[in-house]
């Protein structure tokens, strides 16, 4: 019996093993759990990502949202979500310990969303649950309480009322409990690329001591005011480790010294002209 991840036929294997050997490379099942959708797509698929933030003016206006989700899905784009409704949370009544709320969703659960459509004059956004169970309860759910699954509507989604995580809401609905859509552009053969590098200048990060200080333990560094101090690498957000004119090195807190001057990132951008461009 599989633990994680399983395909829906029981002979079909690709999944776990692609999950183990993704684990494997990066030490354990352990260091795997949780994270972001973007980054779990980016490591398969490469590509790049970002977010189509929901504002108050898509809160107004649920269909200027859904316009922006059309357009996405019209580009091929890779879209996921998580909910965090504002009411009716029971905490540690998922999987993995996630918020269960009165709606049926989860929140701290990432979701896929799978398609947007527009037809009699309703928009709705399919989503699904990767667990393949536990869906949204209100209205365009399996539910179907208030007789809104006309035969025209199930035509023109595809609906079939499965027991199989996928569920739909109104754009309404969604865009009142979706906490943002995350969508990720994988690279395809009609990717045009421009290579992106970029490197630190090769000079020391000094700076310079802005009190006297003396060392609280072994492996801090004294530090008497307008010392000229070379800065090794950020050991922390507000401990850097260091080495003075004598040689000696050691932590001191970042707060005692001032930066001389900061480094700056150079980008060395390499284009390559495509087939038949001018």
């Amino acid at each position: 019996r599989l633990l994680y991840a399983s395909s829906k036929d029981p002979q079909e294997v690709w999944c776990p093993i692609l999950e183990k050997a993704y684990c494997k490379l990066h030490t354990c099942y352990e260091m795997c759990d949780g994270g972001f959708s973007t980054e779990a797509i980016f490591n398969f698929f490469g590509g790049v990502s970002g977010k189509l933030n929901i504002s108050e003016s898509h809160v107004k206006d649920p269909s200027s949202y859904f316009k922006l989700l059309k357009q996405a899905k019209h580009h091929g784009w890779l879209l996921t979500t998580h909910f965090s409704p504002k009411r009716g949370a029971m905490a540690g009544a998922g999987k993995c310990g996630e918020a269960a709320f009165d709606s049926g969703l989860y929140g701290g659960h990432c979701y896929s969303v799978l398609k947007v459509v527009e037809a009699c004059g309703n928009q709705l956004v399919c989503c699904r649950n990767p667990w393949g169970r536990l869906e949204w309860k209100g209205k365009w759910s399996d539910k179907n309480l208030q007789g809104e699954w006309t035969e025209e509507m199930k035509e023109a989604t595809g609906y079939r009322g499965l027991e199989d995580g996928r569920f739909w809401m109104s754009v309404e609905d969604f865009v009142h409990n979706a906490g943002d859509v995350n969508y990720a552009r994988t690279f395809g053969p009609d990717w045009q690329k421009i290579s992106q590098y970029k490197r630190f200048r090769k000079v020391a990060m000094v700076a310079t001591a802005k009190r006297d200080r003396e060392g609280g333990s072994k492996v801090e560094l004294p530090i008497k005011k307008g010392e000229q101090l070379e800065v090794v690498r950020f050991h922390q957000r507000d401990w850097w480790f260091g080495k003075n004119g004598d040689g000696q090195e050691g932590y001191f807190p970042s707060r005692d010294v001032r930066l001389n001057d900061r480094p700056v990132a150079r980008f060395d951008m390499v284009g390559q002209k495509a087939d038949g461009a001018n």
